[in-house]
């Protein structure tokens, strides 16, 4: 007899498994994975403004927001008004952010060789390719294809 699992259900557990292990490694760094994908998105676009990763991470203002003030108090990120329209603030990685990166990364990385360990080559490809397929069945706006995680050095 045939057993079929739910697919959401499946994606669920791992959801789940990847924020305990994202709260356990980023905790003692004084964050939660939201405030970290804040970070990793600033890291390749420094000078954002909170408007913007707003529409990025489709949440609401609120949530980016707490965030936001959050990393600021911490001193993860700095605000600076606007040159052009001082109603904006844009926000900047600081340094004490900048000097965690790698170990953030490592973090990151780790996650994905746990979630693909024992996988040979060809399987995960086959993994990334189901997984791109089914984020483009959601028709979720604003979502892109997941790319194969590359470790950088």
């Amino acid at each position: 007899m045939e057993t079929h699992f739910s697919v959401g259900r499946l994606i669920s557990i791992i959801h789940r498994s990847a924020h305990v292990y994202f709260q356990k490694e980023f905790g003692p760094l004084g964050l939660g994975h939201g405030q970290v994908r804040i970070l990793k998105y600033l890291e390749e676009n420094d000078g954002a403004t909170q408007n913007e990763i707003t529409n990025v991470f489709m949440l609401d203002k609120g949530t980016i927001s707490s965030a936001i003030k959050y990393l600021e108090k911490g001193a993860f990120i700095r605000r600076e008004r606007d040159e052009k329209d001082k109603r904006i603030f844009r926000l900047f990685l600081t340094e004490k952010a900048i000097a965690i990166r790698p170990q953030l990364r490592e973090v990151f990385q780790n996650w994905t060789h746990k979630l693909l360990q024992n996988f040979k080559e060809e399987e995960k490809e086959l993994v990334y390719d189901f997984l791109n397929r089914m984020v483009e069945n959601t028709d979720f706006i604003g979502v892109g294809k997941a790319n194969k995680y590359e470790e950088k050095k």
